[in-house]
């Protein structure tokens, strides 16, 4: 059996991880969807990266599209661990996911309200909050463009390497295991993984998606040396936007695709792996 590791950082609303089992929205969630969208659309015009009838389109197409992942789990052929990583994460979304799991066997979910840094140890840090209000965009750095210096909480935070340390014998990270990570960090991405790198994980990371827009706003320079270091590292990349629906339905399929190529290669080698 294969052990797949779903690693979501900056999930909030857990809308990647709920994508590869179901739409990650209610029918109501979609109408309300909309309403907000359009209210932005209103406010910055042709200006928004919001637009009407993407969000339907992405529910219809989440759910009613065949779920590889699910029937793999029912098979047997995969066990997958998913781990939800915010520290604001929505806890009745991470419900709905959890409630799957009476369901399908061999699926785990793991949820923790904090931050992820690149530094090791445990701290408190200060999450800044957006302008608007919403919880969407805050970040740890306060230079982001939309947060306010003056507007935070104080959150726990881990670095990541000792999240990795202390789950690699269980799920076996480095012993074939098939490893996604997906970042969604505000502008950290680039610091977790040098972090991932000088601790020896990256290699075992198999499909990364991330967010490389706040790091290019907050450091060009930066962004373009965080684009050489995926590129020198060989590391297949896909970025996404939370407002982009169509970019999100291309990852869920990305990851649905890794999954399946990884079983194909344990077919090849007749080995199986071990469960979390």
């Amino acid at each position: 059996m294969l052990t797949v590791n779903f690693f979501d950082i900056g999930s909030l609303d857990c809308s990647e991880a709920i994508a590869l089992f179901d739409s990650p929205l209610t029918l109501p969630e979609t109408l309300a969807d909309e309403v907000r969208v359009m209210a932005r659309r209103a406010r910055y015009g042709r200006g928004s990266t919001y637009h009407p009838g993407w969000t339907s389109r992405f529910h219809w197409r989440l759910s009613r599209r065949p779920r590889f992942i699910p029937a793999s789990l029912l098979g047997g052929t995969i066990a997958v661990n998913v781990f939800l990583i915010d520290p604001q994460l929505e806890l009745t979304r991470v419900r709905r996911l959890q409630a799957l799991t009476e369901g399908l066997p061999n699926l785990a979910i793991f949820p923790l309200r904090a931050a992820v840094d690149a530094e090791n140890g445990f701290s408190f840090r200060r999450l800044y909050l957006t302008r608007s209000g919403d919880p969407l965009g805050s970040s740890l750095f306060p230079g982001k463009h939309n947060v306010d210096p003056r507007s935070f909480h104080q959150v726990p935070c881990i670095g990541i390497t000792d999240i990795f340390r202390s789950i690699e014998a269980a799920c076996s990270l480095r012993n074939g295991a098939c490893n996604i990570l997906r970042i969604n960090a505000e502008g950290a991405e680039y610091g977790i993984m040098k972090a991932l790198s000088a601790a020896g994980y990256l290699g075992a990371i198999g499909l990364f998606m991330g967010a490389g827009h706040d790091l290019r706003k907050i450091d060009a320079a930066l962004y373009e040396e965080y684009l050489r270091f995926l590129a020198q590292h060989e590391i297949t990349f896909i970025e996404f936007k939370a407002s982009d629906r169509a970019k999100t339905l291309r990852a869920a399929c990305s990851v649905e695709q890794h999954v399946r190529q990884a079983i194909d290669r344990m077919g090849d080698t007749g080995q199986g792996m071990a469960t979390a």
